[in-house]
């Protein structure tokens, strides 16, 4: 009996010793104060990976850490953005931590801005900008914006990518977004979407498309 009550005890301690908990967080610009769900987040234990996760649309993220503290750090970073590090003995595991990625701007930091967006609309200039590869060529996007009889433009930006190519082209195209949202409905770019995937599929015959979004 004795013998049994230490089998169990034994086997309790070892599963207690690799119990894990959850750190729960959201990862922010440090800019915009806007959620970051390309960023990666991992527990690492020196230079070795214990578990990671990505970030929601919300920017939201859980992530198992062990309860042996010793060595453990986050590391969160985002493309653009750089990266950060903290030892998880300083974060707090019940409740939600809030984690901010980048540098600090102002509007007049940025290359354009909501801002810049209302007036290029006031002076009948509608566009969206894009950075990185587009995913159709520039005058197939032509075709289906005027097929579905919408007015505007797409500017592809070539330049270097960083956080400020990245928040610049966010802040313009929110309002771009809002203004045709206003003029067509909530759901008029679905058509665009769709329009996109179906090309992407004959192109490339990929069954599942790809992701399109801005």
């Amino acid at each position: 009996m004795r013998k049994c009550f230490f089998v169990i005890l034994f086997i309790f301690i070892a599963a207690f010793s690799d119990a894990q908990t959850i750190l729960k967080g959201y990862v922010l610009s440090s800019f915009l104060k806007e959620p970051l769900p390309f960023a990666t987040v991992r527990i690492m234990r020196n230079d070795t990976l214990i578990s990671g996760s990505e970030p929601n649309d919300s920017g939201y993220f859980e992530v198992n850490v062990p309860n042996k503290l010793e060595g453990l750090s986050l590391r969160i970073s985002a493309f653009g953005y750089g990266k950060m590090t903290y030892p998880i003995s300083e974060l707090v595991m019940d409740s939600i931590n809030l984690f901010y990625l980048g540098n600090v701007y102002t509007e007049d930091d940025l290359l354009f801005s909501a801002k810049d967006a209302k007036k290029d609309i006031a002076n009948g200039l509608i566009r969206f900008y894009h950075y990185g590869l587009p995913a159709v060529p520039p005058k197939v996007m032509e075709e289906i914006i005027k097929k579905n009889g919408y007015s505007y433009s797409v500017t592809y930006l070539s330049c270097k990518i960083n956080q400020k190519i990245i928040e610049s082209v966010k802040q313009y195209n929110d309002y771009v977004q809002s203004y045709l949202d206003g003029k067509y409905g909530k759901e008029w770019d679905k058509y665009i979407a769709k329009d996109v995937e179906d090309y992407l599929k004959k192109e490339y015959n990929d069954p599942a498309g790809s992701d399109t979004s801005r």
